[in-house]
């Protein structure tokens, strides 16, 4: 009989073969859960007592800020010397803590404290394992791990005292490279003045300036000697003039025919004997037109008077060119003397005194511009000498004061706890993963025996 069945929906095959059954997950961990349980027990035990036995680490750290600061001392500013910053600042924070653990560092803590290091540190490289450093803003932490507590923090005060001098005089002497190469400069520049000196000494010694001026002294105060003697000379013919023009006026108002009498005879006689006189050595002749034993009958007339004027105005004129030449010839005015036809002896003189005096300022020139060199290089290597000097000083200065590029921001205080061996940690860790290895072996351990399992033949239903 057929029975009418209603509709249900149809699960494909797929999903019940995908679902997961969790009971046959739990029977496994219910059927081990014994040896799961003992596995985590056994491994949280032997962990804590492992650690019990383990030594006592302790860790104390000493602080160290970074705090660049630099003096500069300049005498100088001739030469300057500046050091280009390539380094960011963090770059440059993490050089800092990279210098923490440099060997050099390990090296002198080492020979240090060497009295209160363990056996088991032999040389640098035992002593920078117990060293780690650590930075946070601008302070770098130094750490030291020991088994003594009173060993770790002074171990990490000595390092950072070490640390500390290492920096400040890696980043702060700069100089010593600078002083020595200015020191041999120094040294040069000192020997450059010395020769120089030495040359301008000699040259002192023995040049003729002196000599050359006094020589071109001696044919100038000449030269204006004999200038001041054609002024006086011509002064002279000038106070002749007057006087001839004096008696000229007389005789021609002395009467109708024009001619003096005695006593304006008697007046030209002695002026024109002194003009005669006067003017001998310079080969002047003055006629003169009567004889001068008989003053009685003497007359002179306007005629007379008139040639010996004419005269003397002659003599003035030569005078006066004579005065232009020489002034001329004189250093003061600085132009040649020109060529007179007037007095060929005075011409010659003339020249002759040019030769010599451009001579002798030639060679005093010559004189001269040798002891300008010889003053001008010793002059400048004296001034070489006193900046590198003045910069020798200042080197000398800026390496006896002490940059700091690093400080002691806190010292090292004595653990109370240690932070090693941590025996609750570690029985939990050892615990736990034990418990969770022991839970993968039971499982690998089913999934085996289900898979022999399942190679055997399944049995043949009979039917009924």
């Amino acid at each position: 009989m057929n029975q009418n069945i209603p509709n249900q929906p149809v699960v494909p095959a797929t999903w019940m073969e995908d679902e997961i059954d969790l009971r046959e997950y739990i029977a496994v961990l219910v059927k081990y859960w014994k040896w799961i349980v003992a596995a985590g027990v056994l491994a949280a035990v032997i962990a804590f007592v492992v650690s019990s036995f383990l030594p006592r680490t302790y860790e104390a750290s000493a602080s160290v800020i970074i705090l660049k600061s630099k003096t500069e001392v300049s005498f100088d500013p001739k030469i300057q010397t500046t050091t280009e910053d390539q380094l960011t600042p963090k770059g440059y924070q993490d050089t800092l803590v990279g210098l923490v653990k440099a060997g050099s560092v390990a090296e002198t803590v080492l020979e240090n404290q060497r009295d209160i290091l363990p056996a088991d540190v032999k040389n640098a490289a035992d002593l920078l394992k117990k060293v780690d450093a650590s930075s946070t803003g601008d302070i770098i932490s130094i750490t030291v791990s020991d088994v003594d507590p009173t060993r770790a923090a002074q171990l990490a005060d000595a390092w950072a005292d070490v640390y500390i001098k290492y920096v400040n005089q890696l980043y702060g002497n700069q100089t010593a490279p600078l002083l020595a190469e200015v020191e041999s400069q120094a040294g040069d520049a000192e020997q450059s003045y010395k020769s120089a000196q030495a040359a301008l000494e000699n040259f002192l010694k023995e040049n003729r300036i002196p000599a050359l001026q006094r020589e071109v002294a001696v044919r100038q105060d000449h030269a204006k000697k004999l200038l001041n003697d054609k002024y006086n000379i011509l002064a002279q013919i000038d106070s002749w003039l007057d006087d001839a023009k004096s008696i000229r006026l007389h005789v021609a108002s002395g009467g109708g025919e024009g001619n003096g009498g005695a006593g304006d005879a008697m007046a030209f006689f002695m002026l024109q004997r002194k003009a005669l006189a006067d003017s001998a050595d310079v080969g002047y002749q003055l006629q003169l037109q009567v004889s001068p034993l008989d003053f009685s009958d003497m007359k002179v007339s306007v005629g007379d008077v008139d040639k010996l004027i004419d005269t003397l105005q002659q003599r003035r004129t030569e005078i006066s060119q004579d005065i232009q030449l020489l002034e001329k010839a004189l250093p003061e005015t600085g132009a040649p003397a020109s060529a007179s036809s007037v007095d060929t002896e005075l011409n010659s003189y003339i020249a002759a005194l040019d030769a010599e005096v451009a001579a002798l300022q030639s060679e005093l020139e010559a004189q001269s511009a040798q002891k300008r060199e010889l003053q001008q290089a010793r002059d400048l290597a004296w001034s070489n000498l006193t900046t590198l000097q003045r910069k020798q000083a200042e080197l000398q200065l800026s390496g006896q004061i002490s940059d700091s590029q690093v400080r002691l921001a806190a010292g090292a205080l004595i653990p109370d706890k240690p932070v090693s061996p941590k025996r609750l940690l570690n029985t939990a860790v050892a615990g736990a993963l034990a418990f969770m290895l022991a839970v993968f072996a039971v499982f690998a351990i089913e999934y085996w025996r289900e898979g022999d399992n399942s190679a055997e033949p399944e049995p043949t239903l009979k039917p009924q």
